[in-house]
């Protein structure tokens, strides 16, 4: 049954280096199938029980230099429509919110690091309603979301006013909850920058567990 037992999910991957990190550990504990698609290799979704979207070092709005934005877009738009649970992480955050109307703005100060976040919402909010009122995930974005319009901000930081949305079955995420320090170390290599200037590593594994429990919970 969908929400409850075992899902079909797929993840919309846009570099190599960037992959779904502890959410791999996540749905192996919790039996649901992940399978992935390179957007950048212009690889085609099949459709599925739940999409997530990771992020990635482009901006969602620079289709020049990476046309392929445009059309994951349709595709995000074609799960929304199917009532099909979508998570977007950073760029798939920034995704999601140009998908549902909202905008993305260039931020006055990057975030780059591990740094807290406070929640927004209300204590009955179902999706982020498992986490603590602050919280010190990962954050490797410049850009940020003007929410969509009907959308509710579920949390903020100090340089950045909406670090989550939530819109009916979509969510999205500003910041890294699947970031292990093995996830940060390996894009920083890729980047060819020292991943030791971040700080120690938050452990973010159980929170994230629960986001993501609650978020395939909403599938019908």
């Amino acid at each position: 049954m969908l929400g409850t037992g075992p899902m079909d999910i797929e993840i919309f991957q846009h570099v190599a280096f960037e992959g779904p990190g502890m959410i791999a550990d996540w749905a192996h504990i919790k039996g649901h199938a992940l399978r992935v698609r390179r957007m950048d290799l212009r690889e085609i979704p099949e459709g599925s029980d739940g999409v997530i979207v990771l992020g990635g070092p482009m901006g969602a709005q620079d289709t020049g230099n990476h046309p392929w934005l445009g059309r994951e877009r349709e595709f995000i738009r074609q799960a929304i429509d199917a009532h099909t649970p979508v998570l977007g992480i950073c760029l798939g955050a920034q995704q999601l919110a140009l998908t549902l109307g909202g905008k993305v703005r260039s931020n006055e100060c990057n975030e780059k690091g591990w740094a807290p976040v406070q929640r927004t919402d209300g204590e009955s909010s179902h999706m982020l309603g498992g986490l603590p009122r602050e919280f010190s995930p990962f954050h490797w974005h410049q850009d940020n979301v003007v929410a969509p319009p009907g959308s509710e901000v579920l949390a903020k930081s100090d340089s950045c006013a909406v670090q989550a949305f939530q819109q009916g079955t979509a969510l999205g995420l500003q910041f890294h909850l699947e970031a292990s320090a093995r996830w940060v170390d390996t894009m920083c290599e890729a980047l060819g920058i020292p991943s030791y200037q971040f700080g120690e590593p938050e452990d973010t594994f159980l929170l994230m567990c629960d986001v993501l429990d609650r978020w395939v919970g909403t599938a019908v």
